[in-house]
């Protein structure tokens, strides 16, 4: 899975998800889970990676780098994904229920038809352009979160950068 993105100054950077790392997430979870603490080291690239209807309960993720993943239909209940870099990954009809993203990159993902009850998120999770509006079961706390950025971000110098996240 290869993909390019525009870099800095208008070069061009490869993104690859590592063909070792979806062998072992398709193993299983519980099998990932080990790898995972027998390596810990390894940073985990997922990046572009197609991970579409998989049952993912429990994985631990965390800051692994899905730029781009395919999530449609994923079941992430009660993964970790605190500082995943998941910028524009698709979470259409993913069930996400009690999974963590406290320090996640969410920018620009549209979580529609995604299920987030009890969802962890704190406040260093990035929501740049990020829209729930079709998530289901999405915390008080968080949407209070949302309303209060878009609240603060009209009239202010901020308010491109903060615009894009609604409910």
């Amino acid at each position: 899975m290869v993909a390019f993105t525009g870099g800095f100054f208008g070069k061009k950077e490869l993104i690859v998800a590592k063909k070792e790392h979806l062998v072992i997430i398709n193993r299983g979870v519980k099998e990932f889970n080990a790898w995972r603490r027998l390596y810990p080291q390894i940073e985990v690239d997922l990046n572009e990676a197609d991970l579409s209807y998989l049952d993912l309960a429990g994985i631990n993720l965390s800051g692994a780098k899905m730029y781009k993943a395919e999530l449609r239909g994923t079941k992430l209940n009660n993964a970790t994904l605190a500082k995943a870099y998941l910028r524009k990954a698709n979470f259409k009809d993913t069930h996400a229920n009690s999974a963590d993203f406290s320090g996640a990159v969410l920018d620009w993902i549209y979580f529609d038809c995604t299920e987030m009850e009890g969802v962890k998120m704190d406040e260093n999770t990035s929501l740049l352009g990020t829209n729930f509006h079709g998530a289901r079961g999405l915390p008080r706390e968080i949407q209070k979160r949302v309303l209060e950025e878009l609240k603060n971000s009209w009239g202010s110098e901020q308010r491109s950068a903060k615009w894009g996240v609604s409910l």
